[in-house]
């Protein structure tokens, strides 16, 4: 069969037809993903300015923060002068009942036992006015009253009893009295000594408060320049961070448009993916390299904070030793003052030393405790840290952990992905082959039909000829 010129022409239109559209595909193509990127590093220029502009309110709402803890601190201050104020005067009331009650009581006492008495006595009376009257009728009727002389002697006898018990009564209710009396003078002497004893731990307490009250201000100076160095501290950090960010975000866009490459050249090219995933593999690694530079990171600035806080305490260990010197230092001065006059008035020195001496044991006790106190702070404050440390050691282990059971799975799938992909290729190559022999058989047939139309051509031209001969 013959083909004609005009089939040959539309097949080559078509062709033409299917490389336009095919380009036109492209470019949109093309289009798109340039619109896409563009997106993209709009969304992440938004993104760079939020977290700018989060990071601004985060320094205004600690400095908020700060100013909140400064005017909390002088409330507690007044609070804690008002709760001791009240006590004090709680105290006072508390003692003033008691005197009164202690009063009442002795007198309620002291009216009961005045009572009894009394009634002791008249019973008393009456019975020595019957024994009278019996005495009498007894001489009188002696000689009658034989036999009543036994019960009376009996009842004499329960008589005596009677007062010696009285008696008895008496001699220890006195004596009751006077242990409570002894009792209530030795009660009275020691609420006078804890009221003394109270009055000294209130002055001392006083004290104390005007020297921590001086301390806390100059702490709270040290903290607020603290306050002022940590917050430049921060923001250079901060500024380090986001350079840092805006690198790894960098290199992230340049990974991921290296990606995309590798992508397009996947599609066009599936035999290179090992490659590229060994690529992958490496980026994966250095993003977990970068991950851990970050934990050492945060690790050196922790260890540089841990630092800081051991210098402020060497320097405040220091103030404390230079006053001590200078204390010392004075009192050196004064004792060479004082060594002048001693030879004139040795005994008034002598009992000033000891005076002195006494004081400073008091001093050197309360430094003491306050340095204990302190200690135990100090340990206190460390133990936490090594708990949170250790937390912190924890996590990031389960994080390394869950990370390297994710590789495993990722490499396992990655195989898992390999063995398939070498499926698909042993398919496609058999898919080609059978293409190929189809083209080939087709070109086959394609030569012998142009063989045969030779053939035929050939014929029917010397047939014409043959005709117009």
């Amino acid at each position: 069969m013959k083909i004609s010129w005009k089939d040959k022409v539309e097949k080559k239109k078509k062709k033409k037809k299917k490389k336009k559209k095919k380009k036109k595909k492209k470019k949109k193509k093309k289009k798109r993903e340039e619109e896409e990127e563009k997106k993209k590093k709009e969304e992440e220029e938004e993104e760079e300015e939020e977290e700018e502009e989060e990071e601004e309110e985060e320094e205004e709402e600690e400095e908020e923060e700060d100013r909140k803890r400064k005017k909390k601190k002088k409330k507690k201050k007044k609070k804690k002068k008002k709760k001791k104020k009240k006590k004090k005067k709680k105290k006072k009331k508390k003692r003033k009942r008691k005197k009164k009650n202690k009063k009442k009581r002795r007198e309620e006492e002291e009216e009961e036992e005045e009572e009894e008495e009394e009634e002791e006595e008249e019973e008393e009376e009456e019975e020595e006015e019957e024994e009278e009257e019996e005495e009498e009728e007894e001489e009188e009727e002696e000689e009658e009253e034989e036999e009543e002389e036994r019960r009376r002697r009996r009842r004499r006898r329960r008589r005596r009893r009677r007062r010696r018990r009285r008696r008895r009564r008496r001699r220890r209710r006195r004596r009751r009295r006077e242990e409570e009396e002894e009792e209530e003078e030795e009660e009275e002497e020691e609420e006078e000594e804890e009221e003394e004893e109270e009055e000294e731990e209130e002055e001392e307490e006083e004290e104390e408060e005007e020297e921590e009250e001086e301390e806390e201000e100059e702490e709270e100076e040290e903290e607020e320049e603290e306050g002022r160095r940590r917050r430049r501290r921060r923001r250079r950090r901060r500024r380090r961070r986001r350079r840092r960010r805006r690198r790894r975000r960098r290199r992230r866009r340049e990974e991921e448009e290296e990606e995309e490459e590798e992508e397009e050249e996947e599609e066009e090219k599936k035999k290179k993916k090992k490659k590229r995933r060994r690529r992958r593999r490496r980026r994966r690694r250095r993003r977990r390299e970068e991950e851990e530079e970050e934990e050492e990171e945060e690790e050196e600035e922790e260890e540089e904070e841990e630092e800081e806080e051991e210098k402020k305490k060497k320097k405040k260990k220091k103030k404390k030793e230079e006053e001590e010197e200078e204390e010392e230092e004075e009192e050196e001065e004064e004792e060479e003052e004082e060594e002048e006059e001693e030879e004139k008035k040795k005994r008034r020195r002598r009992e000033e030393e000891e005076e002195e001496e006494e004081e400073k044991k008091k001093k050197k006790k309360k430094k003491k405790k306050k340095k204990k106190k302190k200690k135990k702070k100090k340990k206190k404050k460390k133990r936490r840290r090594e708990e949170e440390e250790e937390e912190k050691r924890k996590r990031k282990r389960r994080r390394r952990e869950e990370e390297e059971e994710e590789e495993e799975e990722e490499e396992e799938e990655e195989e898992e992905e390999e063995e398939e992909e070498e499926e698909e290729e042993e398919e496609k190559r058999r898919r080609r082959r059978r293409r190929r022999r189809r083209r080939e058989e087709e070109e086959e047939e394609e030569e012998e039909e142009e063989e045969e139309e030779k053939e035929f051509h050939y014929y029917w031209i010397t047939k014409e000829e043959f005709d117009c001969i």
